[in-house]
């Protein structure tokens, strides 16, 4: 699966770009969308116990997009269109209106993009970006959707109380890589010039050693006045970091904004009710994202129907054997799940590892390494 995140691409065509537009050769091909009736009859048959396959037949859908729509339901309770693919953004619009590019601003961006606009890959998964943002307690950090009567939208049960100004928040500092996830600390105090070199200290080095970066790694952050100051710029070259030279004014350049949205939901889904278990749950779900967090469902649905497709496609009495890191934990026990896997995998099931086990029940599979207990040494996907 590929991932928009950590990779390269994210930056360039963000920097190299100045439109969406086409170019007079490219085509995109576009499948028609299922009405939201249609939606809504897939997840009704499906609570009434039929299969996918028949389903399918049923209403004259492809088994894979019939389970898509299934997933997509167990995951959001809704058929609705997300949100879709791409990097989210930065800055809300009344930030826009804020940021003003002067025409200094402009041009080093310009220059930033031809310099690095030829980078190899290698070069960029060599890079430890790094960023801070704001977590409230009862913030807006996802949308919760509810299937509700017409004209009950203010009942209760179908709202979310909230609380004058989140009820709290908790500031983060975070970096990662192309390898993966770094460190996540809480930042308690206001930041300032010192605090933050503190944190650069305790943290950069530990999390390109657990990242097992590459000799020459370059770090990464913005141009906070905390991050430019002379006493930071100067503890950086007495320490030897190399900094990655970056525009004024672009915080739509940085591709950690998906880890952040990623965190954010899933930090939602778990309710925390008071500072201590919002951290504590940060801190949780921080340590269980994968390398491809970066991906949208859409881009995870996407790879899951044509996979769903190519076995689909195998002659009747083939037996067949994936060997892949789907970076899933499908999580220990398998109450429910005995048909398709063992007692032995680890630590709590998430979105990925619920994917991988769904795929096996369509497809009469095995999750083969659930079935045996395994060696710490041997547990390399769970380590990666």
């Amino acid at each position: 699966m590929s991932c928009t995140t950590l990779t390269p691409d994210f930056l360039i065509q963000h920097l190299s770009t100045t439109s969406n537009s086409q170019t007079p050769n490219s085509t995109m091909a576009k499948t028609k969308e299922l009405s939201k009736d249609t939606r809504n009859k897939i997840v009704d048959l499906h609570q009434a116990g039929k299969t996918e396959s028949a389903i399918g037949k049923q209403l004259g859908v492809k088994k894979s997009t019939v389970g898509a729509i299934i997933r997509k339901w167990k995951t959001y309770k809704t058929t609705d269109n997300l949100p879709r693919s791409g990097a989210p953004r930065k800055i809300s619009p009344r930030e826009v209106k804020m940021i003003t590019r002067t025409p200094v601003h402009v041009r080093a961006r310009l220059r930033f993009a031809r310099e690095h606009l030829d980078d190899p890959e290698e070069d960029w998964e060599n890079v430890i970006w790094s960023d801070e943002t704001k977590i409230e307690l009862f913030g807006k950090n996802s949308t919760c959707r509810v299937w509700r009567r017409k004209n009950a939208e203010l009942h209760p049960k179908n709202t979310i109380p909230t609380v004058k100004h989140g009820g709290g928040n908790i500031m983060l500092w975070v970096c990662f890589s192309a390898k993966g996830p770094g460190q996540l600390i809480r930042v308690k105090e206001r930041m300032n010039g010192a605090m933050y070199r503190e944190i650069l200290s305790k943290n950069l080095l530990p999390s390109a050693r657990a990242l097992k970066m590459k000799h020459g790694w370059v770090f990464q952050h913005d141009n906070d006045p905390k991050h430019t100051a002379r006493a930071t710029k100067e503890w950086l070259r007495k320490k030897h970091f190399k900094v990655l030279e970056w525009p004024s004014q672009s915080p739509d350049l940085i591709p950690v904004e998906n880890l952040w949205r990623e965190l954010k939901i899933r930090v939602a889904q778990r309710q925390p009710q008071n500072i201590t278990a919002l951290e504590e749950i940060c801190m949780e779900e921080w340590a269980k994202l994968p390398a491809t967090v970066g991906c949208e469902l859409e881009e995870k649905e996407r790879f899951w129907s044509e996979l769903d497709e190519m076995m689909e496609s195998i002659p009747t009495g083939e037996r067949v054997v994936i060997g892949a890191d789907f970076n899933g934990h499908v999580g220990e026990g398998n109450t429910g799940d005995e048909e398709v896997m063992g007692k032995f995998g680890v630590k709590e099931r998430n979105l990925e590892g619920q994917m991988v086990v769904d795929f096996a029940k369509r497809m009469d599979m095995d999750v083969v390494n659930t079935y045996f207990q395994k060696m710490e040494e041997h547990r390399v996907t769970y380590k990666s």
